[in-house]
């Protein structure tokens, strides 16, 4: 798995749930797309303080309360992103949210696994999804 890193400050991630606006990030994710700090029973759930908006056909998240103070920017999501961050508004864990994301989109158990572990290595590296 590659970065694409974008003039200005900008990062593209290819597994597509988020794209950050905000900041360069790098993730700490290898070629396989799983956290190493990460099992399938840990619990997570979305920051109360962002919030989901969609803005001009765009899924957008928007830091308020202390989040605004820490993170500059908004968070972009895609419907992948979009999916997972409805779901962690209760507490689910990476074996759950793998489940319901395979169900959802039709793919293989080692496909969403990836999919949602890089999701939710980069979400918490910036504070928008919480270990609960």
């Amino acid at each position: 798995m590659k970065e694409r890193h974008i003039r200005g400050g900008h990062t593209l991630s290819p597994f597509g749930g988020v794209e950050f606006h905000a900041e360069t990030w790098e993730t700490a994710t290898g070629e396989t797309g799983v956290m190493r700090e990460m099992n399938a029973l840990d619990v997570f759930c979305a920051n109360p303080d962002f919030v989901y908006r969609q803005i001009a056909g765009e899924y957008i998240l928007v830091p308020i309360g202390r989040a605004a103070e820490r993170f500059s920017g908004l968070a972009s999501l895609n419907q992948t992103g979009l999916f997972l961050w409805q779901l962690l508004g209760e507490k689910w864990t990476v074996q759950q949210l793998s489940a319901a994301l395979a169900e959802e989109y039709g793919l293989t158990g080692e496909v969403s696994c990836r999919d949602v572990t890089d999701f939710l290595d980069l979400a918490l590296s910036k504070g928008i999804v919480l270990r609960c």
